[in-house]
């Protein structure tokens, strides 16, 4: 019963993580080099005199902007689109990434979960420790009786977001956790 409730949380963050990028398809823009318009200035002329604000934006839009090709370790990799009848899903880097994030996420618990003696240890332990901090510190002092009503959309969302910082930290080339609201601000800016 308890591996029925996990693989439903589970299903449930990926069905939201590819809602939430998939409302950020109607936002996409075309990628371009970032590090050339920020560098050598764009059309209008601005160079250095460029404000902070368009020079941030230049170095950061290629990471939040999502897109249907990625630059993995060099190499450029477009994505595929599925057609599921008058349905077209494109996967994107995001959805790559939140994909990704949440398998592991799904193995780790999966291989944690595996041990079965009386007193946790290694990985069970490690787990036990982040859903204890996470209880306790986070969702306990603001929910108070209903902590453990809410715990299982905390933890997933907890996971997820630990799991995706975690891959952009080891590879870099991850893009962090972005929501489709941060995207239409970003372009908004001068």
């Amino acid at each position: 019963m308890k591996i029925l409730r996990l693989l439903i949380i589970f299903s449930i963050a990926v069905a939201c993580g590819l809602a939430v990028a998939g409302a950020s398809d109607k936002h996409a823009t075309p990628q371009h080099d970032p590090h050339t318009k920020a560098a050598h200035g764009d059309a209008h002329g601005h160079g250095e005199d460029a404000s902070l604000g368009e020079t941030l934006v230049g170095i950061l839009e290629h990471h939040l902007v999502d897109a249907q090709h990625m630059e993995l370790f060099g190499f450029d990799i477009h994505l595929p689109t599925f057609e599921f009848g008058e349905y077209k899903f494109a996967l994107t880097k995001h959805r790559l990434w939140w994909l990704i994030a949440l398998t592991l996420m799904g193995l780790v618990v999966w291989l944690a979960a595996r041990q079965k003696s009386e007193v946790p240890t290694g990985l069970r332990n490690a787990l036990e420790g982040l859903v204890l901090f996470v209880r306790n510190e986070v969702v306990k002092p603001n929910l108070h009786e209903k902590t453990d009503a809410f715990m299982p959309y905390f933890m997933s969302l907890f996971c997820g977001i630990l799991f995706s910082n975690l891959l952009g930290l080891l590879l870099g080339e991850v893009p962090p956790l972005v929501t489709s609201m941060s995207q239409p601000a970003l372009r908004s800016a001068p």
